[in-house]
Parts: structure tokens; C-alpha cells; sequence
């Protein structure tokens, strides 16, 4: 395998390749606000992301990333409106420098009819590594559509031109653009989708710059009933990543997931902490939440209303998130020495304070 990925065969091993499995922990929070005003459904919103990659492996590079960010979409009539927007990326990384990111957006929209708008659009991007003086900049403009072709079909075409400046490297200009085709059924849809074009990959197992990719992508949901659905998807991407040198990745991702929304109607969820935790306070359900390595103090469930209990096995290592223990730590001791009957009589409570 690392002789089919370098260009000389000689060479024995291909960092570029992965041959064993790499644990690590993440985690994504968002909060968005959105206000619709105006009589021609206006709108603002903002909204704020914060990301973080631990990895288990003290060699490998933790980051985090805050990420606020703001926009504005006005109709000023019923043909003619505007959108603006913009955010702010701070990456913070373990061993490599940190950076800043910055992203702004201006589209003029025009509604040819009730099923027709058309827009124009501008983009750039920045990018502030610490320690360099030149910044690092994209600039895209482009022009689409949106056009529903029938009650049940809609395709969305965006082509634009985009060209990254930056000292460091060789500039790069080529053509980017998405397509997105839709099909509604009575219990479902499929989503066909070609996109091409320029990202950032900073906040992976790698930070690896500027990258140039082409996606082709189809997707399926159908509901089943009232509160279940599925989804089947496919995609194939490649990724050709300009900062380093002859790095290229073809990646086929194929799946599927069937969702039942079983925290409407549930007696108690038992969890870690995660997303589902706070989701399930968010609906109501009440919630037994196991906590290890981090602290639920910082993160743990939180309501007045809604029954709620934190399990912790109490050993004097805990919490350890984000320390030098964490990562020293090869068996999780604070989750293992939790008890089966510890968590049954916990849940019991819960169920009778209902």
C-alpha cells in the first residue's frame, strides 16, 4: 500500500497512511438565534460554535476552535433583497502555531418569480497564521440559482472563480461551483449533488492548509412513520491538499441510519455526556447522566423543571478532562468503576420523583 502512494517505490514507509487506529475525543456545540421580520420574511441571525479534538495519543496534536458568527437577509421589495455575513475562527493547536480566520460573504438576490431567484455573490476569506506576516487570502466571486421546476423538484446551480494569494506558496485560480438536484416524494426525498472547489482543513487528525476538492454525492430519506425515518447516502471525494507536497485523498463514504425519535415518549434517557444529554433536557425527558473524565459542573444536565440525576464513581483522579491524566489513562477507571446496580437504583429514584 505505501508503495502504490509514493511516487518512488523504494521508499519503505508513507507517512500519508494511517496503519493503526488513533483514539480521540470530540465535541461540538452550537447556539443560533434566528429572527424573521418585515413583511417580506427578512432575516437575522447569529450564532456561535466551539470545537474541540483531544486526542489520546500525547504525540498527535490537540486543537479547539471558536467560532462566532453573523448575517443579515433583507428584502427591501418583493424582487429585490441582499445577504450579508461573516465569522470569526480562532484555532488554537497543542504544538503549531494558532491562527485566525475570517469570512465574509455579500450576495445581491433577485426574484424573477415565486419560483425563480437568482443572486450574485461575493466571497473572501482570510486566514492570520501566528508568526507570519503575510495573511493568507481567497477571493471567489459567483452567480446562481434557485429554481423550483415543479412542485416537487428543485435544482440549485452556484458557479464562481476563485483565486488564493499567499507568499508562502504558489498562487492558485480554477473554477468552483455546486449543483444540487431535489426530488420530493409523498414520504420522502433524494438529493443528487456535484460540488467543486477550495476549503481549509485545520481542525482533523492533521492541520493540512488550503485544499482543492471535488464531491460527488446522492442521499435518500424516507419516512417509515411518525417518528421514524431513514436515510441511505454515498459520496466520493477528492481532496488535494496545496500546503503539502503530492498529498492527495480519495475517500468513498457509504452509509445509512434509521432515526427514531424515541426521546419524545421516553421515561428516563441514560447517558454519558453528550449532545443527546442536553437534547433530551431540552424536550423534557428525564435524564441519568454517567460522567467520567469531564466535569458536571462545566457541562452536566441543567434544568429546574425537568427530573434529572449526575452518577459519578468518585475516584480521586476525576475529573481529568483536557490534564496530562487523561491521556495517561489507559482504562478509564472512573466509568468502569461505576456499577450496574449504582445506575439501576439511580434511574428507579428518577422514575419515582415522576
Amino acid at each position: 500500500i505505501a508503495e502504490s502512494r509514493t511516487e518512488a517505490p523504494y521508499i519503505p514507509i508513507d507517512s500519508t497512511i494511517r496503519k493503526t487506529r488513533q483514539i480521540y475525543y470530540h465535541n461540538l456545540a452550537n447556539i443560533d438565534l434566528n429572527h424573521e421580520f418585515g413583511k417580506y420574511n427578512s432575516n437575522f441571525r447569529i450564532g456561535y460554535r466551539y470545537w474541540f479534538r483531544d486526542e489520546e495519543d500525547p504525540n498527535r496534536e490537540d486543537n479547539q476552535s471558536h467560532t462566532p458568527s453573523a448575517g443579515l437577509t433583507y428584502w427591501f421589495s418583493p424582487q429585490w433583497g441582499f445577504d450579508v455575513s461573516g465569522s470569526y475562527n480562532r484555532g488554537e493547536f497543542e504544538f503549531s502555531n494558532d491562527l485566525d480566520l475570517f469570512l465574509g460573504s455579500l450576495r445581491l438576490l433577485k426574484r424573477f418569480g415565486k419560483h425563480f431567484i437568482g443572486n450574485i455573490q461575493y466571497r473572501h476569506v482570510v486566514v492570520n497564521y501566528q508568526g507570519e506576516e503575510n495573511d493568507d487570502q481567497t477571493y471567489n466571486p459567483s452567480i446562481g440559482f434557485y429554481y423550483d421546476v415543479e412542485k416537487d423538484i428543485s435544482v440549485r446551480l452556484e458557479v464562481g472563480y476563485f483565486r488564493n494569494d499567499f507568499k508562502l506558496r504558489e498562487d492558485t485560480d480554477a473554477f468552483n461551483g455546486s449543483l444540487l438536484l431535489i426530488k420530493k416524494y409523498e414520504h420522502g426525498k433524494i438529493n443528487l449533488s456535484a460540488l467543486g472547489g477550495y476549503d481549509y482543513s485545520f481542525f482533523g487528525s492533521e492541520k493540512l492548509g488550503f485544499t482543492l476538492f471535488y464531491e460527488a454525492g446522492l442521499s435518500g430519506t424516507y419516512q417509515f412513520a411518525k417518528h421514524i425515518n431513514g436515510r441511505i447516502y454515498g459520496s466520493y471525494i477528492i481532496s488535494e491538499y496545496t500546503d503539502q507536497s503530492d498529498l492527495e485523498d480519495k475517500t468513498p463514504i457509504v452509509g445509512g441510519d434509521l432515526t427514531w425519535q424515541a426521546l419524545l415518549n421516553a421515561k428516563c434517557l441514560i447517558t454519558v455526556d453528550t449532545g443527546t444529554m442536553h437534547l433530551a433536557m431540552a424536550l423534557g425527558t428525564p435524564v441519568l447522566a454517567l460522567f467520567g473524565p469531564s466535569n458536571p459542573e462545566l457541562t452536566g444536565p441543567y434544568s429546574k423543571k425537568v427530573p434529572h440525576r449526575v452518577l459519578v464513581s468518585g475516584v480521586d483522579c476525576q475529573p481529568c478532562i483536557k490534564t496530562p491524566a487523561q491521556k495517561q489513562c489507559s482504562f478509564n477507571r472512573c466509568m468502569s468503576e461505576l456499577e450496574p446496580e449504582q445506575v439501576f437504583e439511580a434511574c428507579r429514584k428518577i422514575l419515582n420523583s415522576q
